[in-house]
């Protein structure tokens, strides 16, 4: 499937892009890239103005002025994607799971960005299994 295809095939109320601390010396993954295009390139303002912080555990919830067919996107710090550890990845699970509790959102499509490592999306992929407002969570890489 086609990165834009998948972008407006998705219709979860909430999407949640994980960006690590290193975006501003690459470029963000390609689908999280498309998702800040269609929005206006706003995350990409937003991160270099200083009103996002990208530090591990850093949340920020962002409009979406009616660009993409969703509510909400969240945007959630890695830190260091470089130093992302099994223990972290189960650290940041329940924050996001605390987050989506209360966001009141039980389906939202997760985006981690392709230089996530993978051992860490794993843990993030385990994990959900045994946290109800994961469950039923859509996970993405790239």
């Amino acid at each position: 499937m086609a990165l834009r295809d998948e972008v407006h095939s998705h219709q979860e109320k909430t999407w949640i892009l994980c960006i690590a601390e290193n975006f501003v010396t690459k470029p963000l993954s390609p689908l999280i890239d498309l998702v800040d295009w269609y929005n206006n390139q706003l995350l990409t303002k937003s991160i270099l103005g200083g009103q996002v912080k990208l530090k591990f555990g850093d949340r920020t919830l962002m409009a979406t002025s009616g660009l993409l067919p969703v509510e909400k996107i969240l945007i959630m710090g890695l830190g260091n994607s470089e130093q992302l550890t099994t223990a972290q990845g189960k650290i940041f699970i329940q924050d996001l799971s605390q987050t989506l509790e209360k966001l009141g959102e039980t389906n939202p499509w997760v985006i981690m960005a392709a230089d996530t490592p993978p051992k860490f999306i794993e843990e993030i992929k385990k994990s959900r299994t045994s946290i109800n407002s994961l469950s039923q969570a859509n996970i993405s890489v790239g």
